[in-house]
């Protein structure tokens, strides 16, 4: 006899009858339950059935190698969907595997995905600001999370992920004000002690030149 889909959907009952049972001797690992997806020709409904064990795993230590090949398989496994059911979000769960493995670019490109395809969601609008916020565009994520808020104003997460950006982003232009206003005060101070060794002469001709450039910027600014 061959192995074929009986075979297959038995093996698929195994181990999803005993894939949580963290205590007993038959826990299966990440490797094991994308072996069987890769079995299974990289079926998305199996990932979909999967999926938050699959997510729960990989916060677990992991060999890098095996990260950057299931990493691919979603990539198999995306070729492989066609849209169909309304309530089976696929590339949302995707989008939400590249999110854990800092894959913010490609996990921000399924949310997208989601998006045109299940429709604007409060929850992948907020998912979405925190792929911004992995990549350091902080303005995009604000944008995100303003959708996110206009969807559900009582959204906790959104709410305050919004006020520790703009917190963030405050704190930055306080920083930023501080260096131009400590660097005006160093040139200024370094203008000083250099006309301080001026010999009067010098400083008569220096004065006099101070006086005469700013008519020729503001011409330059005129024209």
């Amino acid at each position: 006899a061959q192995f074929g889909p009986n075979s297959f959907f038995t093996l698929q009952r195994v181990i999803e009858k005993r894939i949580c049972d963290r205590n007993g001797g038959e826990y299966f690992d990440l490797d094991s339950i994308m072996g069987m997806i890769r079995l299974s020709n990289w079926d998305p409904d199996l990932y979909y059935k999967f999926r938050e064990e699959i997510l729960d795993r990989i916060i677990e230590p992991q060999n890098h190698s095996l990260l950057t090949d299931i990493a691919r398989d979603m990539q198999s496994i995306w070729d492989n969907y066609y849209h169909l059911e309304q309530d089976r979000d696929v590339c949302y769960e995707i989008g939400r595997f590249y999110y854990g493995i800092q894959y913010y670019e490609k996990s921000l490109a399924f949310y997208l995905k989601s998006t045109q395809l299940h429709g604007t969601h409060h929850i992948t609008e907020y998912n979405k600001s925190l792929c911004h916020t992995g990549l350091g565009d902080t303005e995009s994520a604000l944008k995100s999370l303003s959708c996110s808020l206009e969807l559900e104003p009582t959204y906790v997460k959104a709410l305050e992920l919004q006020k520790q950006l703009l917190r963030s982003q405050d704190e930055r232009i306080e920083i930023s004000s501080a260096k131009n206003l400590v660097g005006k005060r160093h040139r200024e101070q370094d203008q000083s002690n250099s006309l301080s060794h001026l010999s009067l002469r010098n400083r008569a001709t220096l004065t006099h030149r101070v006086t005469i450039d700013p008519e020729v910027i503001t011409r330059r600014v005129q024209k």
